[in-house]
């Protein structure tokens, strides 16, 4: 009976990926095997993204990541479930990458910088060491890994201070220091996760 009942109704709201539009990424095989969002472990310290130099429970939504042109211009948002976790910032920054190869060309987008500030957490993913082939994902997924992968990558300045693994205290201030050297006056922290480039 209750079968009968449930093949009555009809569905009207959509899914998350459809919602979102990351759909057919989600769909890649690569993103669903078990150890993909796993932290490469070093044994290191780990660091700490929160402003105030401790780690917090957070019950409520985060809100929103947005993907910023170092111009301010707001290319691409994306609503937060739950906590601002790097799995899932790892899925939006591919579709972002994706989109960003499709409407700027992929010439373009190699010369980018990419700052956030998590970012030693999420470019440490092993999803980023993934084999990405035509079976195991969409060609958005190959193409948005491709690109964060050429991207230059960095933490925000404001949050540099937080990140206290050796790896992050020798990479990521001549980062910054690249950048400035590059760019007249840069802002890292005007939001949370950047894109610095010219386009």
């Amino acid at each position: 009976m209750l079968k009968d009942i449930s093949q009555n109704i009809e569905i009207t709201s959509k899914t998350i990926g459809e919602k979102t539009g990351k759909s057919m990424i989600l769909r890649s095989q690569v993103l669903k095997e078990s150890d993909t969002f796993q932290v490469e472990a070093d044994g290191d310290k780990t660091c700490n993204k929160d402003l105030v130099g401790f780690v917090t429970k957070n019950d409520y939504s985060r809100g929103l990541v947005f993907f910023v042109h170092s111009s301010g211009i707001i290319r691409q948002w994306y609503p937060i479930y739950g906590s601002e976790g790097s799995s899932q910032v790892a899925v939006q920054a591919i579709d972002f990458c994706s989109k960003l190869a499709r409407t700027d060309g992929v010439e373009v987008v190699q010369n980018q910088w990419l700052f956030y500030d998590n970012m030693c957490n999420l470019s440490r993913l092993k999803l980023w060491e993934k084999e990405v082939t035509p079976e195991n994902s969409t060609s958005d997924t190959r193409l948005g890994m491709k690109v964060f992968n050429m991207a230059e990558k960095g933490v925000d300045a404001l949050h540099i201070r937080n990140h206290v693994r050796k790896d992050c205290v020798n990479t990521y201030p001549k980062v910054i220091n690249r950048l400035r050297e590059t760019f007249e006056n840069p802002n890292t922290q005007f939001a949370d996760f950047q894109l610095v480039g010219k386009v």
